[in-house]
């Protein structure tokens, strides 16, 4: 029996063109209501509100964890996060017809990146606690 949902995101619907695909043309999809970004001084605010440490110790716990995860992630290391998941590194990169143009152009057209991949109790969290809702709001600057 699922369980009743905790938290919400909310979607909006927004209009987009299709491109590929059997049916090219205007098509309409949901598509997540972005928030603002939560800061680092607001965490930091939030434990110490409620676990009872202090300000700069926390800062500086977290701080040092941050150069921690960075060097390793530097280093071409996947970083796991506990029940949150795994930070991996990752690369944009272009296809090439051979080998040799690929060799002489891959660094110039190719960039570092990242990517999450959540642990299965953090997908089974989002399953089971987080839900999707609508509220009819007049979003502009989301329909082409």
């Amino acid at each position: 029996m699922p369980t009743a949902k905790e938290f919400f995101i909310t979607v909006d619907f927004v209009q987009r063109n299709q491109t590929v695909g059997e049916n090219p043309g205007m098509k309409f999809r949901p598509q997540i209501h972005r928030r603002e970004t939560i800061q680092l001084n607001a965490i930091i605010d939030n434990i110490v509100a409620n676990e009872g440490m202090t300000e700069g110790d926390v800062y500086n716990a977290i701080s040092a964890f941050l150069k921690v995860v960075e060097h390793y992630f530097a280093l071409g290391h996947p970083v796991k996060l506990g029940d949150l998941g795994t930070f991996s590194p990752a690369i944009k990169a272009k296809n090439y017809n051979s080998l040799q143009q690929c060799k002489n152009n891959w660094q110039a057209d190719t960039k570092i990146s990242s990517i999450f991949y959540p642990s299965s109790k953090f997908k089974t969290f989002l399953e089971e606690k987080v839900g999707l809702t609508h509220e009819d709001t007049d979003i502009t600057g989301l329909q082409p």
